[in-house]
């Protein structure tokens, strides 16, 4: 990061934390390959976490349902799901910042994307903020997931808003770039009091936080990994005294016809019957297995569990011919989950099959979601959202 003295008139020159003129082409990546590593670590631990919590959740909602309602216990492990959720919610914001994160990327416009945000913001921001903004008449179509959008325009807002104690303005505006060409800008700007040099050199990482105990430090880092995620960028400009201006730059999308949404959908899901037989899962973390085949036998299903591929293909020659459904992980010690089904599919073709994963970087979720005998289910999850799950694949 280039921070320049202040000036004759006693102001920071403008300081970009991305992709800047001022800035050499190694210091951008020296800067890019720190931010990967974090992100290859972040993504590590979200994922080894999410693990974790589906046994923590899993184990302790068992005791909770089976206790008295009034129970001082019950209440107990209701504060500990609650505090499990948190945790839910902080690697969700990991696996974001590492562009680890299952999504599901359509074509909308930003203007109207931005538009249809407005009432909630104005509720967020209060009464002291006042918002502003700047959008285009015609369509400005990218390509993104709907819901990391919209989380990444409202982790900006409120970092603008926390900028903003005394009030101001936030002006949101989203243009075709002019200096990228090609891209869709969402351009953030508020009339806070500015961002200092050392603080720009590490703004997007995880875990850095000016707020003190007020902060988690993974807003930005969190839209940092949507806007990468979605093919984009991120950058911010701005002046000690004045507020800063965070760009995020989007390749401008085709607009979708209604033929390519209908497209976009897939292949409706053909009426199958339930099929007879047990449910083979496969998972490396023996706290998981137990937890699924609990929650599956409890459902009515019967079960049989392996701890890798191989293990899992051991015991075919037996299951086949009344194999239910395939619930695996999707990442297996040798060979992977996706690997196993496309090796259990050659004897059965419309094997109905379960994903479960905490860490999906490698599926592919697009082939899934026009596989009818497919679905995918992140980590951690509950046994009615896993019961759920199944039925409605087999249905």
């Amino acid at each position: 990061m280039d921070g320049r003295a202040p000036g004759p008139d006693g102001r920071a020159e403008v300081v970009r934390r991305h992709v800047t003129d001022c800035e050499s082409s190694e210091t951008r990546e020296q800067q890019a390959r720190r931010l990967e590593a974090i992100g290859r670590l972040a993504g590590g631990v979200a994922h080894d976490f999410n693990n974790l919590l589906t046994a923590i959740v899993s184990f302790t909602r068992f005791v909770h349902d089976d206790l008295e309602e009034g129970s001082e216990h019950r209440a107990d492990l209701a504060e500990v799901l609650k505090a499990a959720d948190s945790a839910a919610q902080l690697t969700e914001q990991l696996l974001s910042f590492s562009r680890r994160r299952p999504i599901e990327p359509v074509t909308v416009d930003l203007g109207e994307s931005v538009r249809g945000l407005s009432n909630l913001l104005r509720r967020t921001l209060g009464e002291v903020v006042t918002l502003a903004l700047e959008l285009p008449l015609r369509p400005a179509w990218v390509f993104a997931d709907p819901g990391q959008l919209e989380q990444l325009i409202l982790n900006l807002a409120v970092n603008a808003r926390d900028a903003m104690p005394g009030g101001g303005t936030l002006t949101l505006s989203v243009a075709e770039s002019e200096r990228d060409e090609g891209a869709i800008v969402l351009q953030v700007c508020d009339t806070g009091e500015g961002i200092d040099a050392v603080t720009l050199e590490h703004i997007f990482e995880p875990f850095f936080s000016t707020k003190g105990e007020q902060g988690t430090g993974l807003g930005l880092a969190t839209c940092y990994g949507i806007a990468t995620q979605a093919g984009g960028d991120i950058e911010v400009q701005s002046v000690v005294g004045e507020g800063p201006t965070f760009r995020v730059l989007f390749p401008r999308a085709q607009p979708q016809t209604p033929e390519h949404r209908s497209a976009a959908l897939g292949p409706a899901r053909p009426p199958r019957p339930v099929r007879e037989g047990a449910v083979l899962v496969v998972d490396d973390q023996e706290p998981i297995r137990r937890f699924v085949e609990r929650a599956l036998r409890s459902a009515g299903y019967p079960t049989v569990s392996a701890a890798s591929a191989e293990e899992a293909l051991g015991l075919i020659e037996d299951l086949q011919p009344t194999l239910a459904a395939l619930v695996t992980d999707v990442v297996l010690p040798g060979a992977a989950g996706p690997e196993l089904v496309e090796a259990l599919r050659r004897g059965d073709p419309q094997l109905p099959v379960l994903m479960i994963s905490g860490y999906a970087a490698s599926l592919d979720r697009s082939a899934i979601a026009s596989d009818p005998a497919t679905s995918f289910l992140a980590k951690p999850f509950s046994a009615s959202k896993l019961q759920h799950a199944l039925l409605a694949l087999m249905a």
